[in-house]
């Protein structure tokens, strides 16, 4: 599972909206099961994984992560991501294993949204 927020993307959409491949540390939990962005939380992991972060299908060579994101058909139920101008991504994530892509869940949270939840 990779985790990342609505935010970093918001934050980073000129970025990605310009076809560039966006550099993303992640930290690395349980062996590899788990990555969350580096920035989540009170403390990141030990172990730091280096990802990337693009706009359909750009071209990705030097990262051994990477995050997918295209726009939304109406049937696809996968993770989803709603940028500034309000069209809505699909988001998938793949790891290269043993000179395979293996395809791993990833979760689009807002922090932001998830701490105002808590407060009421």
């Amino acid at each position: 599972m990779i985790t990342i927020t609505s935010e970093y993307l918001d934050a980073n959409w000129q970025i990605l909206e310009s076809g560039n491949v966006l550099p993303t540390q992640f930290s690395e939990w349980d062996a590899g099961d788990a990555y969350t962005l580096s920035t989540i939380g009170i403390l990141p992991s030990k172990k730091v994984a280096f990802g990337a972060i693009v706009l359909e299908e750009t071209k990705v060579s030097d990262f051994s992560l990477v995050v997918r994101l295209r726009k939304k058909a109406e049937s696809v139920r996968a993770a989803s991501y709603r940028c500034p101008d309000g069209t809505t991504y699909e988001v998938t994530a793949e790891r290269m294993v043993d000179g395979a892509n293996t395809p791993i869940p990833v979760s689009v949270e807002s922090v932001v949204k998830q701490a105002l939840e808590d407060l009421f």
